[in-house]
């Protein structure tokens, strides 16, 4: 395809627009990902969990524990 082009400025347009584009590596994950997925909470119910500090805890130490055995 690059040979067809006769204008350097196209191809190097090109060129930045697919390394602009393209997504290096792996996707970065938040911490919010990991909770939602050891707890299998979405994140309202996690937020409204986390209002009583008691509970919160306690599901946030079974899911460590469970994830830690895995």
């Amino acid at each position: 395809m690059l040979r067809r082009l006769t204008n350097c400025r196209v191809i190097i347009i090109i060129l930045i627009i697919i390394i602009i584009t393209r997504g290096r590596g792996r996707a970065r994950r938040a911490w919010s990902d990991d909770i939602k997925e050891w707890t299998h909470l979405s994140a309202e119910e996690a937020m409204q969990l986390t209002r009583d500090r008691a509970a919160w805890r306690s599901v946030i130490h079974h899911a460590a524990n469970v994830h830690a055995g895995e």
